[in-house]
């Protein structure tokens, strides 16, 4: 009879951790926490092409950030727990600037970055090819009383003379460009010999358990409350569905390329010296280089 009963118990016991695990085991393979960093790319690569479709990537981003621009500062401050602002001060400063050096940034958004440049004395120029986006940021630097020479063009084909920068940076836009080597290629031919260039993006945590809980974060998390919080998701509803801008936030960095293969790319290109600092936790990381 007692032996019944262990075996009973024992039988239940693994008839609920096969539930179980049938149960969490999705979960757990959506959080990144069992796939490889290539299994992440692949599907990253599947999502983006599902939401860029036929219009392409690049004519996909500037219409996403042209609607999502007036919603943009206040979501990246959310989204990053109120830490965005930490992470750029330290991509300004690997760049080492000195008052009156000339600085571009390249995929300026809303001109955070090149604004932080601009309160050091630096003379920035802001680059970005959504006007939209190009149009906040001359507001904010009027309202600031910065003088920030904005300019629209691709981070593909910079409109600017060869070394004609003391520094360049590119913050959080890798994952929106469409030839990473092109534009570190172009980054490094702006830039002065023994100039230095910054580049900032979203990485995966190496920590396994860092790692599932930014991938709920990013995939779950962000997607629903971004479109509860921004009041242009309601007022511009159909836009919204068609682009879904805060699901391409996971899909985009499911497509990122890793450490490793980044730093090849940015030394392919020409630049020396370069390193990766991981931040927050390893979700952020901060690549620098001397030309």
């Amino acid at each position: 009879m007692y032996v019944s009963l262990k075996l009973s118990a024992a039988f239940q016991c693994a008839f609920y951790a096969i539930y179980l695990i049938i149960r969490v085991e999705p979960l757990l393979r959506r959080s990144m926490l069992w796939y490889n960093h290539y299994d992440i790319r692949a599907a990253g690569a599947v999502r983006l092409q599902e939401h860029t479709g036929l219009k392409g990537k690049e004519q996909y981003i500037c219409d996403l950030f042209t609607i999502i621009c007036q919603d943009y500062d206040a979501m990246n401050q959310w989204m990053s727990l109120g830490l965005l602002r930490r992470w750029q001060e330290a991509m300004v400063m690997s760049l080492r600037l000195g008052p009156g050096d000339r600085a571009l940034d390249v995929c300026s958004g809303t001109g955070e970055v090149a604004l932080a440049m601009a309160r050091a004395g630096v003379v920035v120029t802001g680059l970005d090819f959504c006007q939209a986006m190009l149009d906040q940021a001359a507001q904010k630097s009027r309202s600031l009383g910065l003088d920030v020479d904005w300019v629209p063009g691709n981070a593909l084909e910079l409109p600017f003379a060869d070394e004609a920068f003391a520094g360049t940076a590119l913050g959080f836009s890798l994952r929106n460009l469409t030839d990473l080597t092109r534009c570190f290629g172009e980054m490094a031919r702006v830039t002065r010999t023994g100039g230095r260039v910054a580049v900032m993006e979203l990485a995966w945590p190496r920590n396994p358990v860092v790692r599932a809980g930014f991938g709920l974060y990013v995939q779950k998390l962000i997607p629903a409350a971004a479109a509860w919080l921004s009041p242009h998701a309601r007022r511009d509803a159909e836009a919204y569905q068609r682009l879904q801008p805060f699901r391409y936030l996971p899909s985009s960095i499911r497509a990122l390329p890793d450490e490793d293969e980044v730093i090849k790319k940015m030394e392919s290109a020409g630049l020396q010296e370069v390193r990766a600092r991981r931040m927050a936790l390893g979700a952020v990381c901060l690549y620098t280089a001397t030309r």
